[in-house]
């Protein structure tokens, strides 16, 4: 008699109620700078001070994975469209070869630049570190976050006159868990950067005029020949700004008549001042007809002052002085 053994295998578990996870989770980022761009307004690079502006870089990750994730999000700025100056700073473009210099930076002090990747002569990207949550009921997770980093335009630039701008292209790259973003394993398909210019405009401006004392001498007999003396007027003025430099008749003066007081009395000595070493240009403040013309170069400029007391009626003996103001015009 033929017999039939059977047996059965019993499988005990919660079919479709455990996964196991992935080795990297499903995660795509966007990213751009706020208002979609830095814009540091009109500025005077000839003055010793910088311009900061702080910049808010916005982004958003999506999951689609059953699991959370931790993301170590870099944003890699390179050096842009104008290219790099010769000392590493970045730089924006103006008319011909102008150009105008600027830096980003990850701290409000400008210890760290902000870098990029994919240049080997840059440091380390800004970057963030977070966990996207996984999908629930078959919804994507999200995360939005925001990053800071610090455009500065640093002082004692001799940029000409005009608008500058560069443009940037930056790429947003990822690494799974809290890691470098100089880690090679990074994940150039994660996610997108909005391309952003930055832009500056330097309008004609004169930031700072200084005057020394011009000083006649001592006169030990009668007023009966020329004394002369000279003083230096420096302007600074942004390159490529068109001035002029006017000078008042002084605080003693009688009509157009210049003259220094005595300092303990009321008798005068009457003396003038020209734009020429000739003594025949009278130098006076009625724009294009007796002012210097001049044009800024970012840098101080020096103007020669000649002055001189005609013979004349000598007075008594003493100190005299007088106070010229300075106009600068531009």
């Amino acid at each position: 008699m033929n017999r039939l053994l059977l047996c059965c295998l019993v499988l005990i578990g919660g079919l479709g109620l455990m996964w196991a996870p992935s080795a990297q989770a499903d995660v795509t980022c966007q990213s751009g700078i706020q208002n979609g761009g830095i814009n540091f307004g009109n500025v005077d690079p000839s003055q010793s001070t910088a311009v900061d502006v702080p910049v808010t870089i916005n982004y958003t990750c999506r999951n689609t994975d059953n699991q959370d994730a931790q993301l170590t999000l870099c944003f890699n700025i390179g050096y842009g469209s104008a290219g790099a100056a010769a000392d590493g700073n970045r730089q924006m473009a103006g008319a011909g070869a102008s150009r105008l210099e600027f830096q980003l930076y990850r701290d409000a002090a400008g210890g760290y630049i902000a870098g990029s990747i994919d240049e080997a002569t840059m440091p380390q990207p800004a970057r963030d570190v977070f966990t996207v949550p996984r999908k629930r009921w078959g919804a994507p997770g999200t995360y939005s976050g925001t990053v800071n980093i610090y455009a500065h335009l640093p002082g004692n630039q001799s940029s000409p006159v005009g608008s500058y701008n560069a443009s940037f292209t930056p790429k947003l790259t990822g690494n799974f868990g809290n890691v470098s973003c100089l880690n090679d394993s990074y994940d150039d398909g994660i996610s997108t950067m909005s391309p952003f210019t930055v832009q500056a405009t330097i309008k004609p401006s004169c930031s700072a005029v200084t005057a020394t004392d011009l000083s006649f001498g001592q006169s030990t007999g009668l007023l009966t020949a020329n004394m002369d003396g000279t003083s230096v007027i420096s302007v600074t003025c942004v390159n490529g700004t068109p001035y002029r430099v006017g000078l008042n008749d002084g605080t003693s003066a009688s009509g157009t008549a210049r003259r220094m007081k005595l300092s303990t009395g009321n008798d005068y000595v009457t003396y003038d001042l020209y734009r020429d070493n000739g003594y025949s240009q009278r130098w006076g403040n009625t724009q294009g007809t007796d002012t210097v013309a001049g044009t800024g170069s970012g840098f101080s400029q020096q103007i020669a002052v000649y002055g001189r007391v005609p013979p004349q009626v000598t007075p008594t003996p003493g100190s005299y002085a007088d106070t010229v103001t300075v106009y600068v015009y531009y």
